[in-house]
């Protein structure tokens, strides 16, 4: 179709005419498409996609696990920080 390099710069409210939301609508839709239910710890009815919302809730353990990992290791480091006082 181009025939050479081709740049187009697309800024605000560019899809609007094909009906892509803009603004309050686009924040709007996003909220409506992430909202997570939870019943009891589980997630509940209601949830926009379970799919989205499991690995948001994977993602928060693996971060919470590595984070376990760098206080573990500070709180190690800083229990030895009197011993090596000269």
């Amino acid at each position: 179709m181009f025939n050479r390099k081709t740049l187009f710069i697309v800024g605000a409210g560019a899809g609007f005419d094909i009906d892509i939301p803009a603004g309050r609508a686009l924040a709007e839709d996003i909220a409506r498409r992430t909202t997570i239910k939870l019943d009891h710890g589980y997630v509940g009815a209601g949830t926009a996609d379970r799919d989205l919302a499991l690995n948001f809730f994977e993602m928060i353990q693996r971060a919470t696990s590595t984070l376990r990992h760098f206080v573990s290791f500070a709180t190690a480091c800083c229990s030895q920080i009197p011993l090596t006082t000269s």
